[in-house]
């Protein structure tokens, strides 16, 4: 009975919580960013995504380094940074690499995006606009 009442406390409090309406600031923000048009937001999310996911493999690549650099001859410590070093490497390579598949597969199946090779858009060249 009482987690009874305290659950119908706690909803009474965050109820009127979901009544405030708050206006939008900028209402055109995410098709600033992305654009209107379907490639686009698909580069869009993608380039975020990935430059996001690159940000963290040069942030484990600052980690392993400091690891290897404050091992102080401890062995096991300096082969767990070597590790981390390694595998944040390999990360980051994948990573571009995925970058570059995406926008060749993005410019071959609809046309040259933002900053692609303008050699891979289609070649009637009326069909599609920046």
């Amino acid at each position: 009975m009482k987690s009874r009442l305290k659950k119908i406390y706690y909803s009474l409090l965050i109820l009127p919580l979901l009544a405030v309406t708050v206006p939008n600031p900028d209402q055109d923000l995410f098709s600033v960013k992305f654009g209107t048009d379907f490639r686009s937001i698909i580069t869009g999310v993608l380039e975020l995504a990935l430059g996001f996911a690159g940000l963290i493999a040069v942030a484990y690549i600052i980690l392993g380094g400091y690891q290897i650099a404050t091992a102080r001859g401890n062995e096991e410590m300096a082969k767990n940074g070597r590790k981390t070093l390694t595998n944040a490497i390999i990360g980051l390579v994948i990573i571009i690499m995925a970058y570059v598949i995406v926008a060749v597969v993005v410019n071959a199946a609809f046309g040259n995006v933002k900053g692609g090779n303008p050699a891979l858009a289609p070649s009637d060249g009326g069909s599609i606009s920046i």
